[in-house]
């Protein structure tokens, strides 16, 4: 089970960095953001104790956050925006939920 949380880490920390990336071509770079998403991918890849539950948390409420703009501008092509608060909610859901996951960041190594 442990196995899968270290998968699950593992995705979901590149998800983050690819995001942040992706989000710097598209509307211009933040240095600082970039930095604190480095930061959170470390944790999470090394196992940093709870760390699944801020980084979940995070990633829940930045989607919840920008969810409002985002179906008020479907209109405007913003169906790619409102495609990451989903990808965003489904990782939060997994770093604060799934059994091999809370294993992984509450064991002791």
């Amino acid at each position: 089970m442990q196995t899968s949380g270290k998968a699950i880490s593992l995705v979901a920390a590149c998800y983050m960095i690819a995001k942040q990336v992706l989000n710097g071509l598209l509307g211009g770079f933040d240095v600082g953001m970039l930095v604190v998403t480095v930061a959170f991918a470390v944790c999470l890849l090394y196992g940093v104790r709870y760390m699944n539950y801020v980084a979940g948390v995070w990633l829940a409420a930045v989607a919840i956050y920008y969810l409002p703009g985002n179906l008020k501008g479907l209109s405007n092509g913003t169906l790619l925006y409102l495609l990451e608060g989903v990808a965003d909610l489904l990782f939060a859901f997994l770093l604060l939920w799934h059994r091999g996951v809370r294993q992984r960041f509450t064991m002791r190594h």
